[in-house]
């Protein structure tokens, strides 16, 4: 859905769920090539909308860990080296219907 969402706006899907070992996984990497731009994207699924809010559960040591993770990725694809970088939050929650709505946060760190 959050893939989705960032194709609705015109990014392109560069990977998903991107495994790093022990450091952990980046959720979703889009880019906005006209920018150029690249998107590390942490997402997540709040199964009762009364819950916090997506954003607050990214703490600092989540935060370093994905920077980290970015930055490895970088290493490995220097086709990205000319984008700026980008870290978003997407919060994916239901409504009243049981369907699925999709909150972006850009740059939330």
């Amino acid at each position: 859905m959050a893939a989705k969402a960032y194709g609705e706006m015109g990014f392109r899907s560069v990977d998903q769920n991107l495994h790093f070992g022990k450091m952990g996984e980046i959720d979703l990497i889009v880019e906005d090539p006209a920018i150029p731009l690249l998107v590390f994207c942490e997402v997540k699924l709040r199964s009762d909308p009364s819950f916090a809010p997506a954003i607050g559960a990214v703490d600092v040591r989540k935060q370093q860990r994905i920077r980290k993770m970015a930055r490895c990725f970088l290493m490995k694809n220097p086709r990205f080296n000319d984008h700026f970088v980008r870290f978003d939050v997407c919060e994916v929650v239901p409504d009243e219907k049981g369907h699925y709505r999709v909150n972006l946060f850009p740059e939330a760190f």
